[in-house]
């Protein structure tokens, strides 16, 4: 359904991106996002052709609309990806990438804007928010419209879940006391039910 706001293999409640500019939507698909083949994105800037990406199997369905002058969201920031350590490294000629050198088994995740956010403060959220849910944060970077953060390879998942709570979330967190009798098969379910949720 269009571009989403992060994987929604790991965030289920990722929502689909309306409106993105050419930049943003070529910063998206070069960072993380797989919907979209990086180098198609060009051409049909230069020749000032709209691209509009459809659900195949449920084309009535809200799509993403990549335009020159998307119309004005209320948030600069329009979504979260995640890139391996060494793809990060293949990113296109053209792409401002952040100045960030992954080791093996690091992974990249970016919060992709349009530039009218503060990148400083979001970046000082982006870390607070990972040390509140215990990941270590190995080094951070900017560009002009993007803020990046290097974390663990299997520190991801928890990772984009607190990032995306902290800035496409709008329900609050609340924590609740669970006591669990038995750790049997229906025990073992209610646990995994819990981790993949979130």
């Amino acid at each position: 359904p269009g571009i989403m706001a992060s994987d929604p293999k790991v965030i289920p409640s990722a929502t689909t991106i309306p409106y993105l500019s050419y930049r943003a939507a070529r910063d998206m698909a070069e960072f993380g996002a797989k919907v979209l083949y990086p180098p198609t994105v060009a051409p049909a800037q230069k020749a000032g052709i709209p691209i509009c990406i459809l659900n195949t199997y449920d084309p009535e369905a809200q799509g993403s609309f990549i335009l020159d002058n998307p119309p004005h969201r209320a948030s600069g920031l329009l979504g979260l990806t995640s890139l391996k350590a060494e793809a990060l490294a293949k990113v296109a000629d053209g792409v401002e990438k952040p100045a960030l050198t992954p080791a093996e088994g690091e992974v990249a995740l970016g919060l992709i804007g349009t530039g009218e956010e503060d990148g400083a403060a979001v970046e000082e959220r982006m870390v607070r928010a990972l040390a509140k849910a215990g990941i270590k944060v190995r080094g951070t970077a900017r560009t002009a419209c993007n803020v990046f953060a290097l974390v663990a390879a299997e520190d991801k998942r928890d990772a984009m879940l607190a990032i995306h709570r902290l800035f496409f979330e709008s329900k609050p967190v609340r924590t609740i006391n669970v006591f669990l009798a038995g750790y049997g098969a229906v025990g073992q379910a209610f646990i995994e039910m819990i981790r993949t949720s979130g």
